[in-house]
């Protein structure tokens, strides 16, 4: 089913093995390299994305449950590793191991999540705000994410967009979410305005006769 194909598309495919051996290699195109792979990676998440846009309604919140949920653990445990590891962002030198592996996870969820608060905005808007943890994670994601240096162009604007989207950082005044589904004002009920009086025709009468005319 669509479904089952879905869930499958989500599972991890790991990007880091390959990456490394070129870091113990030496090799000067190891950023280049996991962009490559990073945007392979990517591409599959984003098929996955536009199968839960074909979902009907009761489908798509199902899944869309577990992801964030799952999603959001992965995010909150990246978190506490790398800020324990004392990994900084953009600062701290690329060596193999764990914590790399820790921030390519976190790179992979923060863009996960950005696709889907601008596919699903009004979905992933309602959990993200309705979950104070999540909304601070989110935040933070975004900016350790950009700060790494290991994103391509297309992925630091997908991060650039969801910020706006999420509020963040001011809008773009050419800022526009196509994916949104701007609300229809319904009219107030409100007392039925006065029905205007119709004016009546005025008939015209010939000449009256007067009494000493009969």
């Amino acid at each position: 089913s669509l479904l089952q194909e879905t869930q499958n598309m989500f599972r991890s495919i790991s990007i880091w093995p390959w990456f490394l051996v070129n870091l113990v290699m030496g090799q000067t195109t190891e950023v280049t390299n996991f962009q490559k792979l990073f945007m392979q990676k990517r591409i599959e998440q984003l098929a996955a994305v536009k199968n839960i846009l074909k979902l009907d309604e009761s489908k798509r919140k199902v899944l869309l449950d577990q992801i964030t949920t799952k999603l959001f653990q992965v995010l909150s445990t990246g978190r506490v590793d790398l800020e324990s590891s004392g990994y900084v962002a953009g600062l701290s030198s690329i060596s193999p191991g764990p914590v790399m592996e820790k921030v390519s996870l976190v790179l992979e969820n923060t863009c996960l999540a950005s696709d889907l608060l601008l596919r699903l905005p009004e979905e992933m808007t309602r959990r993200v705000e309705g979950n104070s943890n999540w909304a601070t994670i989110f935040k933070w994601a975004i900016g350790f994410s950009s700060e790494t240096g290991f994103l391509d162009d297309s992925s630091q604007k997908l991060l650039s967009l969801a910020s706006q989207e999420l509020g963040l950082v001011d809008r773009d005044p050419a800022y526009v979410n196509p994916y949104r589904q701007e609300k229809k004002q319904h009219k107030r009920f409100e007392e039925p305005p006065t029905p205007k009086k119709k004016e009546r025709k005025k008939i015209k009468r010939g000449p009256k006769m007067s009494r000493n005319e009969l």
